[in-house]
């Protein structure tokens, strides 16, 4: 990674290449990689309708429907 740090001020066509070996490298002798971030997922019921979620207050449980 140090080549390729040093690389982008002067050869950022170089530095490009040689941040894809390195991507290439990490991903090859990686036994698993994360995919999905869960710490953002919600899980609900089936019978759950109306959900909505809103980033700046969360979900409005308001609306929230339960089916019976």
């Amino acid at each position: 990674m140090d080549p390729a740090v040093h690389q982008d001020a002067t050869d950022p066509a170089q530095a490009a290449l040689t941040w894809a070996a390195v991507d290439r490298e990490l991903t090859d002798g990686a036994l698993w990689v994360i995919l999905v971030d869960l710490s953002l997922a919600d899980f609900l019921s089936t019978r759950v309708t109306n959900y909505e979620y809103n980033p700046a207050v969360g979900v409005p449980l308001d609306q929230l429907v339960i089916q019976q």
